[in-house]
């Protein structure tokens, strides 16, 4: 929307202070047309999305979907309340990290944002340094939660994505 009116905007006053002489009904039509190619073109790539998005709205995104995620995926289900979702918005940037009542307790304080913020400047840098960043959060938690004789793992280990069917707004 931003893009868009910005570009309408952009496109009124050049027609209205350039030297070129423009219909009146271009006064009408073209600004709207502009405009709205623009607001196109800018959902076709994130970059200027996330530009024109508060930092404090996209997380609030991706936290959101973070804990949908983790109820729908039912990472909430095992015994010892242990389960973890690391969920990594790409076209945000953002990173979220929703941990199951046994984590938050076992963990210090503070902890899981600390593991998000590691997780959002690695996301900048690409897909091996975000992974580099989660893998990173494995000595804590198995200092956090060791590992019992009779444990066995509840959760499938794979890594899930959505880019495929990722819906175009």
């Amino acid at each position: 929307m931003i893009a868009g009116g910005a570009a309408a905007w952009a496109t009124l006053a050049f027609m209205l202070f350039s030297e070129p002489a423009f219909a009146l009904p271009a006064f009408l039509f073209d600004p709207l047309i502009l405009g709205g190619l623009a607001a196109w073109a800018a959902t076709q790539f994130s970059a200027p999305v996330r530009w024109l998005t508060p930092a404090s709205s996209r997380r609030a995104a991706a936290l959101k979907a973070a804990r949908a995620t983790f109820v729908e995926r039912g990472v909430q289900r095992t015994r010892a309340r242990s389960g973890v979702l690391v969920y990594c918005a790409l076209a945000e940037r953002v990173a979220v990290v929703v941990a199951d009542s046994g984590v938050e307790t076992a963990l210090p304080a503070g902890a899981l944002a600390a593991w998000e913020q590691r997780i959002d400047r690695a996301l900048v840098h690409g897909g091996t340094a975000a992974a580099d960043a989660v893998a990173a959060m494995a000595p804590a938690f198995a200092e956090a939660l060791p590992r019992s004789r009779d444990d066995v793992n509840e959760l499938d280990d794979a890594i899930a994505h959505d880019i495929d069917r990722r819906p175009r707004a």
